[in-house]
């Protein structure tokens, strides 16, 4: 008997009321028909918050690490684990969305030119006796020296400044179902 991959199987043309779906959450799988999913859905609810924080320079150069910045090729990174803390305990399904705080601005060169980036969301990490966590990673294509505010295009210097750290600032918004 071969297996075939769930990626590989024919999309789904029409549904009938009495479709049978394969449904896994926690780690446990459940069939379903569609009927029993309308039924359901007014009980699920949708919660959503954000959290805002910064990205360290002061941590090792170590990509496995929970905090993280340093080099990769000619590109710089910076990486943390965020705590969903909103989320209820035991949460099994939740999603996020990473932005650069708008106020502290885009990394730029040393000339104030805009650099590359990439933000990323790793994948959730969920428990039944903690709220879920996150990797969050900034990659900057080139050298950052400083940042430009977007609004009023001001330049904040990036790293360690007179004994005073600056460094990048996000906001994680994220949902999850109760």
């Amino acid at each position: 008997m071969s297996e075939t991959k769930v990626s590989e199987l024919p999309a789904v043309e029409s549904l009938e009321a009495d479709a049978l779906l394969l449904i896994t959450q926690g780690g446990k799988s459940q069939s379903a028909t569609i009927e029993q999913l309308m039924l359901l859905a007014p009980k699920m609810k949708l919660k959503g918050s954000l959290t805002s924080g910064n990205w360290s320079s002061n941590y090792p150069d170590n990509p496995s690490s929970d905090n993280a910045a340093g080099k990769l090729g000619n590109a710089s990174y910076w990486k943390t684990e965020a705590t969903l803390y909103s989320a209820p305990v035991g949460t099994q399904t939740a999603l996020a969305k990473l932005e650069l705080q708008k106020s502290t601005g885009i990394p730029c060169d040393a000339d104030g030119n805009p650099l590359p980036y990439q933000l990323l969301v790793g994948d959730m990490r969920y428990s039944q006796t903690t709220v879920p966590q996150v990797d969050i990673w900034l990659i900057v294509f080139g050298t950052p020296t400083q940042t430009m505010d977007l609004i009023r295009k001001n330049m904040r210097p990036l790293g360690l400044v007179d004994d005073v750290q600056y460094d990048p600032h996000y906001v994680l918004n994220y949902w999850w179902v109760e």
